[in-house]
C-alpha cells in the first residue's frame, strides 16, 4: 500500500511563550497578548508552554521549533520555578540561535545564563503589555 506522504508548509514565524513558575498552581493560563497575536497577525503561529507542560505539549514544542524559520521566544520567568522539559526547548532554540530573538522577564538565575548564548536578547517589564512588545517586534522586524 503506497503512503501518502503530504509535504507540510515551513511556518515563517514562531511565537513562542514559555512561562517558568514555582507551581502549576500560580500559571497564568490566560496571556491578552497571545490572544491579540493569534486573532490579528497571521503570519505568526503563536504557542505557549510552561514549565509544568506535559511531554506531549514539549515534543509538539520541539517540531514547531524544528520547522520555524524564525522564532521569538517570549519568556516569563519566576526566580523560583525549575526549568524540567523547558531545558530541552532552550537546548533546541540554542540549534536556531541566529534565528532566534529572545525577550524576556523575569529573575531566574539559571536561566539567564542559559539564554546568554542568545545574540537578541531584549529584557522588558511586563510580558501582558502589549504596547512593549510592539516596540520590541519593531525592532526585531522592522517595518
Amino acid at each position: 500500500m503506497a503512503r501518502y506522504n503530504k509535504k507540510i508548509p515551513i511556518m515563517k514565524l514562531l511565537m513562542l511563550y514559555i512561562q517558568i513558575t514555582p507551581s502549576l498552581e500560580t500559571v497564568r493560563f490566560q496571556n491578552p497578548l497571545l490572544g491579540y497575536l493569534s486573532n490579528n497577525i497571521t503570519d505568526f503561529t503563536v504557542y505557549d508552554v510552561d514549565n509544568h507542560s506535559e511531554g506531549l505539549v514539549i515534543e509538539y514544542a520541539k517540531r514547531l521549533i524544528r520547522e520555524a524559520e524564525n522564532i521569538i521566544v517570549l519568556l516569563d520567568a519566576q526566580a523560583s520555578g525549575q526549568l524540567k522539559g523547558v531545558t530541552n526547548l532552550l537546548t533546541q532554540l540554542a540549534d536556531k540561535s541566529e534565528n532566534t530573538s529572545v525577550v524576556y522577564q523575569g529573575e531566574h538565575e539559571g536561566l539567564k545564563k542559559m539564554i546568554s548564548i542568545f545574540t537578541h536578547i531584549y529584557n522588558i517589564g511586563n510580558t501582558y503589555d502589549l504596547d512593549e512588545i510592539a516596540r520590541i517586534l519593531d525592532k526585531i522586524y522592522p517595518k
